[in-house]
């Protein structure tokens, strides 16, 4: 019966059969349980036992169609397309979480009847329902997806509730140079204009603060000071070159050195873009996200004795590549990703 209808249909069908839906979960430590329907609960809750796959099926009676849906899968994303009719959505023997589902009917039967589901999310516990191929889960957080229900509604039958809040996605964070004001494209094509001539290059390292016109004084537009940058005098004249507002790093960190200071970089970035942390250099060329462009932050080891942190541009033509375009004793220079002072962390800086 369509939705608002107070009587049966007699066409294009007599009598339409209300399809049932079936599904089972593949979960963390247990493997595939045992099939449940009509939204009954397939997965665990409260054992942190993350569902790694999923099969749905229907049974459509007197209607054609089916059922299709796809996951989105830890470090994969979302499946570039749908599956249907109890193939396996998901992984297996990877230990990869689902993070979030859609799930919606096919062909036929979507003329009379919706299919709703919902999640539930580590921390979050039981999301809304959510409906036709809406998303239900969680997408940035990396939260695992710990069980789910499903059921198909016939179109003038009652929603189950609630159906707000369905699906909960992370805010991204700016990159640094959206931060800043500016873009990736101009930081990088300032960066790029002068990769082969002296307007950085060579410029002499100066290692004392005091006044910014002094350590943000390349070789190529030299200040009264004569050419001189320390290493973040380097990354905050590119940076103002490329249209950035050097007052994004002030206004929100402003010890001695102010803009030429790399601690308040770090104090100023870290809470408000994106970035990732390693360990150590070769920790960051095997993670796989370095861009040409990013900015690298060495974060001094104060357990050792003169501690200084440390930064410039991540210059490799591919994420594996060890190349870096800093100002460091005894002038500007590319070379090998490397911080002449002792680090505890190097923080990447998405450009």
């Amino acid at each position: 019966m369509p939705k608002g209808a107070s009587q049966l249909i007699s066409s294009p069908k007599a009598f339409v059969q209300a399809p049932t839906v079936s599904y089972r979960s593949h979960v963390q430590s247990i493997g595939w349980q045992n099939y449940v329907e009509n939204s009954q609960t397939s997965g665990t809750s409260g054992q942190k036992k993350r569902v790694e796959a999923i099969q749905i099926q229907t049974k459509t009676g007197t209607l054609s169609g089916g059922i299709q849906y796809r996951t989105h899968i830890q470090s994969n994303g979302w499946e570039t397309s749908f599956k249907s009719n109890n193939a396996i959505s998901g992984t297996t023997g990877q230990s990869k979480r689902l993070e979030a589902i859609q799930v919606q009917l096919t062909g036929e039967i979507t003329k009379y009847f919706d299919v709703y589901y919902r999640v539930h999310a580590q921390t979050f516990g039981w999301l809304g329902w959510a409906k036709n191929g809406i998303n239900a889960g969680t997408e940035g957080y990396a939260y695992r997806l710990e069980a789910i229900q499903i059921k198909i509604v016939p179109k003038w039958g009652t929603a189950p509730s609630p159906t707000a809040n369905s699906y909960k996605k992370k805010p991204t964070k700016p990159t640094l140079s959206s931060f800043m004001g500016t873009s990736r494209a101009n930081v990088f094509n300032e960066l790029k204009r002068h990769q082969n001539d002296f307007y950085y290059l060579n410029t002499p390292f100066v290692g004392t603060l005091g006044n910014n016109a002094s350590v943000m004084s390349p070789r190529g537009n030299p200040t009264s000071y004569g050419p001189g940058m320390n290493c973040t005098g380097f990354i905050a004249y590119v940076t103002r070159q490329a249209g950035g507002n050097l007052s994004a790093i002030t206004n929100r960190s402003n010890q001695y050195g102010g803009p030429a200071n790399g601690y308040n970089w770090r104090n100023a970035l870290v809470p408000n873009i994106q970035y990732h942390s390693y360990r150590t250099v070769s920790d960051l060329l095997k993670g796989g996200k370095a861009e040409k462009g990013d900015v690298i932050y060495f974060e001094a080891d104060f357990s050792k004795p003169n501690p200084d942190c440390h930064l410039g541009f991540f210059w490799g033509d591919t994420p594996s590549k060890d190349r870096f375009w800093h100002q460091t004793f005894p002038a500007n220079k590319m070379s090998n990703i490397y911080s002449a002072t002792p680090y505890s962390q190097v923080y990447l800086f998405k450009l």
